[in-house]
Parts: C-alpha cells; structure tokens; sequence
C-alpha cells in the first residue's frame, strides 16, 4: 500500500515514473519493517521510576493514607474466571493529598479506579481487583501506594489459592435425635475436592465423650475419591452427651473449622420406641408390660406346696401387720421406719 502511494506521489510531482525493479521493492519493503514497531513475546515490564527507586513496606497504613482492607485474599476460584475484590484508599490526614497507585505487576490482576486530582481529607479512592487464573495454582502480587510521607510507602499483598470449603458440607452444631440406651445412632459427612489438589486434613478434640466417637481423625481430600467422616452416638446412661472438634485442612489462610455434636438420652425412650413399634397406645398395664418384655408369667407347678403356701398367705400377714394404729386421732402406721411413714404423721391433723 506504501508502495502505491509513494508511485502516485512521484508521478504527479515528476511525470511518469520509471519502472522498479523487484530488488528495490524488497529494500524498500525491508526499511519500511524497520520503522514499523513489531508485537514483542514476552516483553518485560516496563520500568517504573517510583517502584525502583522507593521503598514500599508498610502495612494497612500510615499518618495519612489508610487502607481497608490491608490484604486481598481471593480464597478460591473457578479457571478462566474473573473473580473480583475491592480496597478503600481514605485520607484521614487534614491535608489535601496527591497520591500514585501503582498496579499490579503480573497479567492476573488487574486493577481498576477512578483517581482525582486532589484526594480531600475524608473521602476515599475505591479500586476494584480483578484476578483471572489459568491453572490450579498459587498466586500473589501487590498493589502499591505512593504516599507524600517519605519511606512510609504502602503496599497492598494480593493473594489467590484454591480451597475446599467445609460451611456447606460440615454444620457448626449437630445433634443427634433422642437415643436409648443400647442403640447406636451415627452420621456421616461426605467431602470432596473440586480442584485437582490434595488437601491434608485432621481432627482435634476440643472436648471428649465416651458416648460419642468420631473417625476417622486424619486422612486426605481428593477429588477422584469421596472422603468420608462418621460419627457415632451410643449412649450408656441417662445423661446430654457434646463432643466438639476442630478440624483443620492443609490450605492457606484458613482457620480451623469448628463444630459440636451433641447427643441426648433420657429415661423411657426405650418404652416410648416398644410402643411404637408394637402399635400400642396409652399407659401399659401389668398384662401388656409382659407381652412387651416378652416374659412368660412364672409356672407355679413346679413349686413346692409349702411354698405356694407361704406366696398365698404372705400378703394377708403382711397387710394385716402394716395395719394402722389410731391414737389420739392421728393414724400412724406400724412401722415408722421410712421417710414417707414419717410424714404421713406429720401432714395429719387432730
């Protein structure tokens, strides 16, 4: 095209112009690629007078600029995604400021703000982050601040990882449905890796209970395998049971997640559940409380006649000697050997 234009040129200034030979075509085309600037791979940064020349160390802020957050975390992410985070840039100094943000130096952040001219005491730049990963893998970068207090420059980390989330798997506090005594009651809770990675994982005890069980303690997260944690509620007493764990996962920047299982088991629940299952309804009767145990009544024909004797006449002497005596208008009972004689005594009236 250059060529043409250059003909056209000389031939309205000169008349026609002469033939050109395929030689000087190709010198001419050479000398124009070398006034045309090429794309260049992998072209280094460009540099930054302020980025080599200061310092910039300080942390969430100094005497005139604060920044909040101090610290971006993009904890988790989705490949070929674009993730977003935000920091806030105020002036709490009384003085009128002139600020230099420097971005990001890697391609996977990007940084984006409106800057005035003049930053007014209380009002706040807000610069929005955005970070779009490649692969599974750790990232970090910076954000800068040029700040007019000398050698207290600021500087923004930026931080990006995979994670496995337990909030929407693990609960804080579980518990286990009313159990009795002898049955087993147990649940178990499924993890799995979204991300290619291997997280370690184990299981502190923050507080134990010999009714409640949790394993396995330690063990890994993968994403081909489903891992599997199961705890087991088995009650030996009338009594609340709580266990609470802490687990904790090999990934950065995550506190412990921390939940409670708790148990509970009070007298009847076994009657409650022969009921059920017999299809019984009401209080139980002497008749039915046999059926239910399934315990036969005792033979009696096997039993000596003497002792029939005694088992038939042991009630009448018996209800005959707890008789009441009657004195001054008061009932006592013939034996006053037990708290409820007592006051059986003390509750009457002459």
């Amino acid at each position: 095209m250059t060529d043409i234009v250059l003909e056209s040129q000389s031939s309205s200034l000169y008349g026609m112009a002469p033939p050109i030979s395929d030689e000087a075509m190709d010198a001419k085309r050479k000398a124009l690629e070398i006034l045309v600037a090429q794309p260049e791979r992998d072209r280094p940064p460009v540099p930054n007078h302020l980025l080599n020349s200061k310092l910039f160390v300080k942390l969430k802020g100094n005497k005139l600029i604060e920044v909040t957050p101090h610290e971006i975390h993009f904890d988790g992410f989705e490949l070929n995604q674009i993730h977003t985070r935000e920091i806030h840039i105020l002036n709490r100094s009384s003085e009128v400021l002139r600020i230099d943000i420097i971005p990001p130096q890697t391609s996977f952040f990007q940084i984006d703000y409106k800057k005035p001219q003049r930053l007014v005491t209380g009002f706040s730049i807000h610069v929005k982050i955005y970070f779009k990963p490649t692969q599974w893998q750790y990232y970090h970068d910076a954000i800068r601040i040029h700040t007019p207090e000398r050698d207290h420059h600021l500087i923004v980390p930026i931080h990006a990882y995979p994670i496995i989330l337990l909030d929407g798997i693990l609960p804080n506090s579980y518990q286990f449905a009313n159990t009795p005594i002898g049955q087993v009651a147990t649940k178990t809770f499924s993890f799995q890796s979204g991300a290619p990675i291997e997280f370690q994982y184990r299981i502190e005890m923050l507080s134990q209970d010999p009714a409640l069980t949790i394993e396995p303690v330690e063990g890994t997260i993968e994403k081909a395998n489903v891992t599997n944690i199961t705890v087991t509620y088995a009650p030996t007493a009338f009594c609340t049971s709580r266990l609470a764990v802490a687990i904790i996962v090999s990934q950065f920047h995550v506190q412990p997640f921390l939940c409670t299982f708790v148990g509970k088991c009070i007298p009847g629940l076994a009657r409650d559940l022969a009921k059920k299952t017999l299809g019984m309804s009401g209080q139980f009767s002497t008749d039915n409380i046999n059926l239910l145990t399934k315990k036969l009544p005792i033979a009696t024909s096997s039993i000596p006649s003497t002792t029939k004797q005694k088992l038939t006449k042991q009630p009448m002497t018996e209800s005959i000697m707890d008789k009441d005596i009657e004195r001054d208008g008061l009932r006592i009972p013939k034996k006053i050997d037990s708290t409820w004689a007592v006051s059986k005594v003390l509750l009457q009236k002459k």
